[in-house]
């Protein structure tokens, strides 16, 4: 950790740990709230849970479809577009969209909030040598569960405000997107380094 957060690697390693927070915020509040927050739109329980399982659905999809990006354009900007369009088919749900409209939303949610944070992954892996890349994904994926932890805790407080779904969705929505800038600053300012391996790897 000493050298993990030392001069050379502590300004990628505060935006891994910081972009996976937010990823997971979106990731797990969705998770968590959906068919709850379906059901304050006025849907029925059966209907609420499957916009639970296109979501679900999104995921798998995205897992296949950005680890493919990941491959073919490199894991930070396949993630950056992910989590873009992640957030922006989220806050789209402020326009109440129609039904059909809906499940695809989810399932772009879905594509985009689990698909980013399995780059997350793979992206930090290409940033850091042999001997750091262990205690890197540690680092990321330790700190990043305060988002995981967050999530549940926010999205209930906002509901019991009466503040409804939407508020819901801009959080998420909103943490998508700042998940798409931090990983833009990453890939724009922050470089692999020359020592460091350059393949993605998929792992969780």
């Amino acid at each position: 950790f000493k050298e993990l957060l030392g001069t050379r690697f502590r300004a990628v390693s505060i935006m891994f740990a910081a972009v996976t927070v937010v990823t997971l915020l979106s990731w797990y509040g969705l998770g968590t709230w959906l068919p709850k927050l379906m059901q304050g739109e006025g849907t029925d329980l059966g209907n609420a849970l499957t916009f639970a399982l296109a979501l679900n659905l999104g995921a798998v999809v995205g897992s296949f479809v950005t680890a493919w990006g990941g491959v073919r354009w490199g894991s930070v900007p396949t993630s950056i577009v992910a989590a873009l369009m992640a957030g922006v088919a989220l806050l789209t749900l402020l326009l109440d969209p129609p039904v059909a409209a809906v499940y695809l939303i989810f399932v772009i949610a879905g594509v985009g909030t689990h698909g980013t944070q399995a780059l997350i992954i793979a992206a930090v892996a290409s940033y850091y040598p042999d001997h750091l890349r262990g205690t890197a994904l540690g680092w990321a994926l330790g700190v990043g569960r305060i988002g995981a932890v967050a999530a549940p805790q926010i999205g209930g407080w906002l509901l019991a405000a009466g503040l409804g779904a939407h508020s819901n969705f801009i959080l998420f929505g909103v943490s998508a997107l700042i998940s798409a800038l931090l990983l833009t600053v990453i890939w724009q300012k922050l470089p692999v380094r020359h020592d460091a391996p350059r393949g993605p790897i998929l792992t969780h």
